[in-house]
């Protein structure tokens, strides 16, 4: 992303993507996004295999990704 511009490589503006205005933030395939640092990363670990058996957020890895955002904000 350009700083000055908020133009992001493939052309989009970066605070239409994200209001906010700061990064990290992950752009899901549906194309919603996840903020936050450390809720992408629990919800990337969650997606991973050997988390598969021991994970505690019974409603769903995005979902609880998403809560875990406002907790980390």
């Amino acid at each position: 992303m350009d700083y000055k511009t908020h133009v992001t490589e493939d052309g989009r503006n970066f605070l239409d993507l994200n209001p906010l205005g700061y990064a990290p933030f992950l752009e899901l395939k549906d194309g919603s996004l996840l903020r936050e640092g450390p809720a992408i990363l629990q919800y990337l670990a969650d997606l991973s295999p050997i988390a598969a058996s021991s994970v505690i957020w019974v409603h769903g890895v995005l979902l609880a990704s998403r809560l875990a955002q406002f907790f980390y904000f």
